[in-house]
């Protein structure tokens, strides 16, 4: 079985988070998914996306003073504790067009630049994927399964990043009495870099804590390079670090295990056939494999050891890469060895 859905990938950036009760009505943008085995083909899944909870804005409940939280400090008289924030304060819905997020059908657009009050601005959003009842995130179980997705790079210059992973976030946005928000509005992100959030898990983040959890990078790129790194932890779920432990030998590989084709030393395997603007290229272009001017498909897939009838077992022992271009599949590139001196 794979999940497959279409993203026009312009930017994606962590940004922090905030949890607390209900304001207005988050109206979520559609995007339409697919699940499909050999057997039954592909099923179409009715699907939505909901921006971060950092893109919702946290007001007093019964004014428009801000509760703060990511543009700056926790307002200290809304929030001088757990209880008290959560009476205090509610999130309303989120403006996704204006946040540089368009879904149509099976396609996910999201904007690096906007106009704001008349004036370009950095939109940077990050949205995540609710399942069908727009109650909760959608879990992907991909243990003997893939994962596939279309991306257009093609407008990705160097120094930008385009990102799809997936975190082991709680599955209802950590809903409960002091968070009834919860995944409707976005909440509960966590990391392997155990970012400080101002609230973790829907409540006040006292004590500067990091929230860690398992991170899979399926997607970091460019239209001139691409990498994809798993993040393990030694936590499961989301776990609230302190000190030593939210740093680099802390509870998370930070760095990851990555593959990167041209880190690794394959040069010529992803990247563009025309020369990007600017370029001394003089016309002699280099035939990547991989072409990133035009759109491809990117299929990540989780090989395990033990019983394949069983999604939920088994120990993953490999992590597959292939692309689809003009109908052809291509094989992730080998490592290539240099000569060490």
């Amino acid at each position: 079985m794979h999940v497959r859905v279409a993203v026009t990938v312009a930017w994606f950036l962590a940004r922090q988070a905030v949890a607390q009760g209900i304001g207005n009505t988050d109206t979520h943008p559609q995007l339409t998914t697919e699940k499909c085995t050999k057997a039954g083909g592909c099923v179409r899944q009715n699907t939505s996306i909901v921006l971060d909870a950092s893109f919702h804005p946290l007001r007093q409940v019964d004014g428009t003073s801000s509760c703060g939280g990511y543009d700056g400090a926790l307002n200290r008289e809304l929030c001088p504790d757990h209880e008290t924030c959560a009476k205090n304060c509610v999130f309303d819905g989120a403006d996704y067009e204006g946040n540089g997020v368009l879904a149509d059908g099976n396609i996910l657009t999201l904007n690096m630049y906007g106009e704001r009050d008349g004036k370009l601005a950095t939109l940077t959003p990050r949205v995540y994927l609710l399942d069908v009842n727009e109650d909760d995130y959608e879990i992907l179980h991909l243990k003997n399964q893939e994962i596939s997705f279309d991306v257009d790079v093609s407008k990705l210059i160097c120094g930008m990043n385009g990102a799809m992973y997936l975190a082991e976030m709680n599955q209802t946005g950590a809903r409960s009495a002091l968070n009834p928000a919860g995944a409707k509005y976005g909440t509960g992100y966590c990391d392997a870099q155990c970012p400080s959030l101002p609230f973790i898990n829907g409540v006040a983040n006292i004590d500067s804590r990091g929230a860690c959890c398992n991170e899979m990078d399926l997607w970091e790129a460019n239209s001139l390079a691409s990498a994809f790194t798993a993040h393990a932890c030694s936590q499961p779920g989301v776990y609230e670090c302190k000190g030593d432990q939210c740093g680099t030998l802390g509870v998370c590989d930070k760095s990851g295990c990555a593959y990167n084709n041209w880190k690794m030393g394959n040069t010529t395997y992803y990247g563009p056939r025309t020369p990007p603007p600017g370029s001394s290229d003089n016309g002699n272009l280099t035939r990547f494999t991989v072409d990133t001017t035009r759109p491809f498909t990117v299929t990540t897939q989780f090989l395990t050891q033990g019983n394949p009838a069983d999604i939920t077992k088994g120990i993953l022992n490999e992590v597959r890469r292939l692309y689809v271009q003009d109908g052809v599949v291509i094989e992730n590139a080998p490592v290539i060895a240099r000569n060490s001196m």
